[in-house]
């Protein structure tokens, strides 16, 4: 498991997609080993398989685990406006918090890269969410339903998203909650290829993918709680 993810030339990867999961692995264990003394203080804490896989998101890129804390608050408080609650809630802070784990396994000159993102770069990218997917499910730490709404994050109503390429309510409900919060966060901070979009931006940018991107009800009821969000501050 010494395999260093970094040198997979692109081209690799992409014609290796079907085993995602070896490079999304590979890429773990390479942090493990080159972080050592981060990961033997997490487990001396007694931290669980979930939260050491948060502190691989944050060896792997700051950032990523910034957006990734950011987007479960998010998603949290529009699951609770649609009536989560309990295990339920629970569950879906869970799949925000692991959402993009498997970035850890996409080459840093992909996910650091400061230039705009070419097509091929995005092919790569766009493995992320079955790597995601996958490397929670060979731990075997959290429940399948978490897997599912990490898996299908990116899929869109129109069913032109992936992996699944999903329709409509074939998307699970936590996954489209989930994709809302984690683009409106995408969008509005800073990245060094571009800058942040301002909230009327983003919300312009959400209302444009109703019913082809975004899940409409729950579009409405974002924009909604950010708004009185702001209002409130």
């Amino acid at each position: 498991m010494s395999l260093e993810i970094g040198s997979i030339k692109k081209n690799e990867m992409l014609s290796l997609a079907d085993e995602s999961f070896c490079y999304g692995l590979s890429g773990l264990t390479s942090l493990i080993i080159n972080n050592q003394e981060k990961f033997d203080k997490a487990q001396a804490c007694c931290s669980t398989v979930p939260e050491i896989l948060t502190v691989a998101i944050e060896a792997k890129d700051h950032y990523t685990h910034k957006h990734s804390v950011r987007v479960t608050s998010l998603a949290v408080a529009l699951a609770e406006c649609v009536g989560f609650q309990g295990q339920e809630l629970e569950d879906l802070k869970m799949a925000s918090l692991l959402h993009d784990v498997g970035k850890i396994g996409i080459p840093s000159e992909i996910l650091l890269k400061r230039d705009k993102l070419t097509d091929e770069d995005r092919k790569v990218l766009r493995l992320h969410p079955t790597m995601s997917a996958e490397i929670i499910e060979y731990f075997q730490c959290v429940p399948d339903d978490i897997i599912k709404t990490v898996r299908h994050h990116h899929e869109r109503i129109d069913g032109e998203g992936y992996p699944g390429k999903l329709k409509g309510a074939d998307i699970p409900l936590a996954s489209r909650i989930l994709a809302i919060a984690d683009s409106w966060d995408a969008m509005t901070a800073d990245r060094p290829y571009r800058r942040a979009l301002t909230k009327s931006e983003a919300g312009r940018e959400l209302r444009d993918g109703k019913g082809i991107q975004f899940d409409e009800m729950l579009v409405d009821l974002f924009l909604v709680m950010i708004s009185s969000s702001l209002s409130v501050h």
